[in-house]
């Protein structure tokens, strides 16, 4: 492996010890050139595990380096019609140069992060290592405590805290960590079209970025799946030009790798394919200009994998107008797309297992950074700022004169798109950093210049391909499926703006009829079933909003109040959402969250009493059958509209409100028939006396009244047995009950009082017997009845569980001595 080394090793040379921050391919290599010329390296790496699946095609300077490490050929994919290269799987890559570099006494430490970062520890050349934030998730649900270290053959947990001494620091996360802000200044960290038109500045032919000996990759910018001929005085032209937008700095993009397994029939290749496939069945394919579909082959050339990728348009048209791709991007459902990306590109319906293909993609996507399975992104294009009189990727640490630095992969320079040159340049700047170590300043020097030109000529190239994609306005399928997808998208808005009319109309007629019937004072019950809907109202109105265009941070802080039952929360989400939402929509919502203050107007009683008598026979479509009967029973039935209304509702079909109606004209005498012994008002009222049902509104409360069961229980009868498993709640109506231990009475309990509570959770054996001292009515609810009614309305164990915890935390209260 020393024979990668293009210098000689000089055995005086001092070592260094390297801190590299970042553990993907650039950093790896990095660490492996410089282990291999005796430097001890440490790596820190944010993730656990690398799990990228997405195939990547490099070119033969990759696959040499690689086979001269020990890669074998069956770790990589048949490309080579595509311009000759070797795909490999990104997760592959990484996975192999780990064991390289543990191999050569590299030690890494990944779910690592570092504590602090700053210039200052940076010239103290001692970094404080820590767990990341997210170490303890991912799918193998590992909690373990500490940092993971790898060293040799050996894997151990360390404590966190562990300090890093080093004289030389690498950064090599991609610039997700800051370090390199810190090593070259934030000015100096622009987009590639800003070092692009530096550069052709210096050289308005263009013709020094397209010729350099030093750039393997030059070649193909203009050739098979490159920029079309001819096109280079035209883009010369555009990139010297301020202002203009002919080359964008960013592109949207769609890649997919999916198991080939999700086809019945495999794709194959045409003729002038350039080694694509194209074909399928009988059917070819209309790919779209600038797409590419790959068979993935391993080295026996049986099929793995199809890769998919391809630029999105910046724009499309719909109704007349030019809508962006960047807009709709974080909304798509990148499976959903796939789908008709297929078929609109000629896929026979019947050629994709569509259940494979759901499962592969949850499969994989339960691993951690697995999103390249299918994605849609906007490929944004930064690096440093190259092309000076001195080069910046390398260099001291600024304030120190001995501590130094290098900055490589995408850190350095984003500039893999179209013809597929990341991982090359991470490895060629991995490379020539580790020489570096080894030449005299001057030779150095000029080294890292040398490499600095090529980044630069890497970023006009760069800049020619989003010119050339930016100028094909005709995307083909791609265009057609993503104006059907934003249809659609805008038919769900379409639908839940309606939606939203309507819920905001029911919340002004709840105000309305809130303020009537608080005229004068307003039965409780009646206030608090009205308090429900109104709430829940609210909550729907909430919820449609987040299906709009507005950020998701808004309705997470708007959520916050309502969730905590704070007293004043209409007012506070309110604040919240005119910070956010447009005028139209402020106002639509306004009266759900307005506070409902009475009336001031002539007869208040008689108006309360006419809005009460509509609500109790359902005038209001939003009205609930529990909001009805709560009407009706504080309706005064002395007057002739209170005692229309109950005639009219005694023989309505909902029998909570046909029960309640009839109760009140039997207790008025004017009524025929006889009322329920016990009518599901009472006992809703009972049940909201349990410990266990007090935080639950009475509307679900009237629901679970209907699954009590009446019991007729004789003085003296045992009703449970110590020892017993649990099934059911007993509720007392009339009677008196003995809670005990054999001879030993703990408690009596009488009227409106309840035992076997905990029944309704679990089937434990129950702590003591209960025997009734008196003849005793009592309601009984099963245990069976509660599970099946919480599998309808989770809400209800929410509620439970939040008066389980307050029970829990009264009993551990400690008084002060």
């Amino acid at each position: 492996r020393k024979k990668l080394l293009a210098p000689s090793v000089s055995p005086t040379e001092r070592r260094r010890h390297v801190f590299v921050l970042g553990a993907g391919p650039g950093g790896l290599m990095t660490a492996i050139q410089l282990s291999l010329r005796h430097h001890r390296v440490v790596i820190c790496e944010q993730r656990k595990a690398y799990a990228r699946n997405r195939y990547i095609g490099v070119y033969k300077e990759v696959t040499h380096l690689m086979a001269a490490l020990g890669m074998p050929e069956r770790m990589t994919y048949d490309f080579s019609q595509y311009r000759g290269k070797r795909g490999i799987m990104l997760a592959d890559i990484q996975t192999f140069l780990h064991g390289i570099a543990l191999k050569l006494g590299v030690i890494i430490y990944t779910g690592t992060v570092v504590r602090r970062l700053d210039l200052q520890e940076l010239r103290n050349g001692e970094i404080e290592l820590q767990r990341a934030p997210n170490a303890g998730g991912g799918s193998g649900g590992d909690q373990s405590v500490g940092l993971l270290r790898w060293q040799h053959d050996t894997v151990s947990r360390v404590r966190s805290g562990v300090t890093i001494r080093f004289d030389t620091v690498v950064e090599a996360s991609g610039g997700r960590s800051g370090l390199r802000e810190l090593l070259v200044g934030p000015d100096r960290v622009v987009s590639v079209k800003t070092v692009g038109r530096m550069a052709a500045a210096r050289d308005p032919s263009l013709e020094s970025f397209f010729a350099d000996p030093e750039d393997h990759c030059a070649e193909y910018v203009e050739s098979g799946y490159g920029c079309p001929p001819g096109s280079r005085e035209r883009f010369a032209k555009a990139l010297l030009a301020d202002g203009n937008d002919d080359i964008p700095d960013a592109i949207p993009c769609f890649v997919s790798n999916i198991d080939a397994s999700i086809f019945t029939r495999p794709m194959r290749q045409t003729d002038g394919s350039l080694g694509l496939a194209s074909r399928i069945g009988d059917s070819d394919l209309n790919i779209p200009h600038d797409w590419v579909v790959l068979e993935c082959r391993l080295a026996d050339q049986s099929l793995s994998r199809y890769h998919i990728e391809g630029p999105l348009p910046q724009t499309f048209e719909f109704g007349g107008e030019r809508i962006s791709t960047r807009k709709i991007l974080d909304n798509l459902n990148p499976v959903s797309l796939l789908f008709r990306i297929l078929y609109a590109m000629g896929v026979p319906y019947d050629a994709v297992d569509r259940r494979r293909l759901i499962e592969f993609y949850a499969r994989e996507s339960s691993n951690a950074d697995t999103s390249d399975i299918v994605s849609t992104w906007v490929g944004a294009f930064r690096g440093l700022r190259l092309g000076g009189e001195e080069p910046i990727w390398c260099g001291r640490v600024p304030g120190s004169e001995t501590v130094e630095y290098g900055i490589v992969g995408e850190a350095l320079q984003n500039a893999w798109y179209r013809f597929g040159v990341g991982v090359d340049d991470s490895f060629a700047g991995a490379s020539r950093f580790a020489e570096g170590m080894d030449l005299a300043p001057e030779a150095r020097f000029a080294a890292a210049l040398k490499f600095e030109r090529v980044m630069t000529a890497r970023s006009v190239q760069v800049l020619y391909h989003l010119y050339a994609v930016a100028r094909n306005t005709d995307q083909g399928v791609v265009g057609s499926v993503l104006t059907e997808y934003h249809m659609d998208e805008r038919h769900s808005a379409d639908v839940a703006e309606a939606r939203l009319r309507d819920a905001c109309h029911q919340a002004a007629e709840m105000l309305a009829v809130e303020q009537d019937i608080c005229a004068s004072g307003s039965d409780p019950l009646l206030q608090a079933a009205l308090d429900y809907l109104r709430e829940t109202c609210c909550r729907r109105i909430l919820t449609l909003l987040e299906s709009l265009p507005y950020p998701a941070e808004l309705f997470v802080q708007a959520w916050g109040p309502l969730k905590a039952g704070a007293p004043d929360w209409r007012s506070q989400v309110m604040a919240t959402l005119e910070s956010g939402l447009s005028s139209e929509h402020l106002e639509q919502i306004a009266p759900a969250f307005a506070k409902g203050d009475p009336r001031s107007c002539g007869d208040l009683e008689s108006m309360r009493q006419e809005r009460v008598a509509e609500v109790g026979l359902g005038h209001y479509g939003w009205a609930s059958p529990w909001l009805r009967a709560c009407a009706l029973r504080a309706v005064d039935s002395s007057s002739p509209v209170g005692l229309a209304a109950l005639s009219r509702a005694a023989t309505d079909s909902n029998a909570i409100v046909a029960e309640t109606a009839t109760g009140a004209l039997l207790a008025a005498g004017g009524g025929p028939g006889t009322s329920a012994r016990y009518p599901t008002m009472e006992k809703v009222l009972a049940l909201r006396e349990v410990d266990l049902f007090r935080a639950l509104p009475h509307q679900v409360l009237s629901r679970l009244a209907l699954l009590l069961a009446e019991q007729w229980i004789p003085a003296g009868e045992r009703i449970i047995s110590k020892g017993d498993l649990g099934d059911c709640l007993y509720m007392i109506e009339s009677g008196r009950v003995k809670v005990h231990d054999g001879d030993m009475v703990i408690r009596y309990l009488g009227q409106h009082q309840s035992f076997g509570e905990l029944a309704l959770l679990d089937a434990e054996p129950r702590s003591a017997s209960v025997t009734a001292v008196e003849s005793t009515h009592a309601f009984r609810l099963s245990q069976v009845d509660f599970a099946a009614l919480i599998g309808e309305q989770p809400d209800i164990m929410r509620a439970v569980n939040r008066v389980l915890c307050q029970m829990v935390r009264s009993a551990h209260v400690t008084v002060p001595a």
